[in-house]
């Protein structure tokens, strides 16, 4: 639950051993002037930059590989529409978080300015900006009350278990009276999914907030799994003809990158880290094997349900690359592990920027909305830091507020989340920019909350 840096989707995976992996979010473009300013901004303070992986399609029933720049016009449209158009002729430049993905959300944090005064409140443990805002994690708002013209909330503290989820082995702190706030910032379509751990019990919501919430109740999400595999020096180095390379025709996998042919990620040691995603269906197979539904429906997930899950995916992808290796099988990795995205997007999204109401003062943004990606989620969360601007009679929200407040809860058909994970960032995110960038008093609701 990043319990470490912000970031959420947009987070990175770092093991004890220094690896690090973009278990989330593998890359972003722009196509839309506001966020190309953005980027263009992230570019010139250094945070970000291009990756111009060798990439290519490989087909997993004729065990052919063809570089992008190599394919047809009728195969280049093809391949464009899988994995989050990577192979598309007509998409720009792949960006990528330098040193790491939740570099990105760092700085945005950073520009967004102070507002208000006073101390924010001690609730788990923190990550300091810059700019004056105090991230607080490991925090999860589990009730709202709108009452007399303010938002009431309660929540309480999550333990985390070693991969970044709620560990139920681990004892919860006591409910605490989080405050009263001016509006509401709802990051997250799990805040509707009784059981999951972003669902928020509303005490008689308004009517708006109802309908909000069926909506919610009627989107179609979609699992994923992406497989974190580390290989020691010279053992990955002809794993595929590529630095990332999506495969078509396999049962297991879609996706496989070189997460350390990245900008900012070479290593000293050695060691190569690459990260698979499982394709959509392989994912619901692999979460409707396993017993129990202890979390909205899901399975629920640990080191020992990740290792196992790890172990079936690592399996499968060999026999989806056997032909690519030829008689040689996929040397034995020297860290393997799997991480489960239980909502990683929905299939059909609100088609709109953002949802809010001026009267009960609350708006709602994420990957819901427009749908999968960074670019989506930045838009939806400038649409929602403009709204509640205007219900509390502030002035319009920057830039950096505006993509705080979306950064951190996108999703893609590629593999970003929108469960658990996702969760704690993308609402403690987006209520940073919101509040910092619009000098108002409000918090975002999930599993962790941040207050000035």
């Amino acid at each position: 639950m990043g319990k470490q840096m912000p970031g959420g989707r947009t987070s990175t995976r770092f093991t004890s051993a220094g690896q690090q992996y973009d278990h989330g979010c593998q890359f972003f473009r722009a196509s839309s002037g506001p966020f190309k300013r953005l980027v263009r901004e992230w570019l010139q303070a250094g945070v970000i930059a291009e990756w111009k992986p060798r990439l290519g399609v490989y087909d997993a029933t004729t065990g052919s590989f063809k570089k992008r720049e190599d394919l047809g016009p009728a195969e280049a449209a093809a391949a464009g529409s899988g994995f989050f158009d990577a192979l598309s002729p007509t998409a720009g430049p792949m960006f990528v978080g330098q040193p790491s993905m939740e570099t990105v959300v760092a700085h945005v944090l950073e520009q967004c300015p102070a507002a208000g005064a006073g101390p924010g409140l001690e609730l788990g443990e923190g990550w300091e900006a810059e700019g004056g805002n105090t991230l607080r994690l490991n925090t999860r708002v589990h009730k709202a009350r709108w009452s007399e013209g303010k938002w009431h909330l309660a929540g309480e503290r999550v333990q985390l278990d070693s991969n970044g989820g709620i560990d139920p082995c681990l004892p919860s702190g006591e409910a605490w009276n989080l405050g009263v706030f001016d509006a509401l910032v709802l990051a997250d379509s799990q805040v509707a999914k009784p059981g999951s751990h972003g669902h928020i019990t509303f005490e008689t919501p308004p009517a708006s907030l109802r309908e909000l919430q069926r909506q919610l109740t009627g989107l179609s999400r979609v699992p994923l799994f992406s497989l974190l595999v580390g290989w020691p020096p010279n053992a990955a180095g002809a794993l595929l003809p590529g630095d990332a390379v999506q495969v078509v025709g396999g049962q297991a996998v879609q996706w496989v990158a070189n997460d350390t042919s990245k900008p900012g990620r070479k290593r000293t040691d050695g060691m190569t880290c690459w990260v698979a995603v499982t394709r959509p269906d392989f994912a619901a197979r692999l979460v409707g094997a396993s017993p129990g539904k202890a979390l909205a429906g899901l399975p629920q997930a640990g080191p020992e349900y990740n290792a196992k899950k790890a172990q079936e995916i690592w399996t499968a992808m060999q026999s989806d690359l056997r032909a690519a290796m030829g008689i040689r099988p996929l040397n034995r990795p020297k860290y393997l592990s799997a991480h489960r995205w239980g909502s990683a997007y929905v299939t059909n999204p609100l088609g709109q920027p953002a949802v809010s109401d001026v009267d009960s003062r609350w708006a709602a943004c994420g990957d819901f909305c427009l749908g999968a990606g960074v670019e989506s989620a930045a838009i939806s969360g400038a649409s929602a830091a403009d709204a509640v601007a205007n219900m509390l009679g502030l002035p319009p929200a920057t830039p950096a507020a505006g993509a705080a407040a979306g950064l951190g809860m996108q999703g893609s058909k590629g593999g970003k989340e929108g469960g658990k994970d996702g969760l704690a960032h993308s609402h403690s995110t987006g209520e940073a920019g919101l509040r910092a960038g619009l000098g108002g008093r409000l918090t975002a609701s999930g599993p962790s909350m941040h207050r000035r």
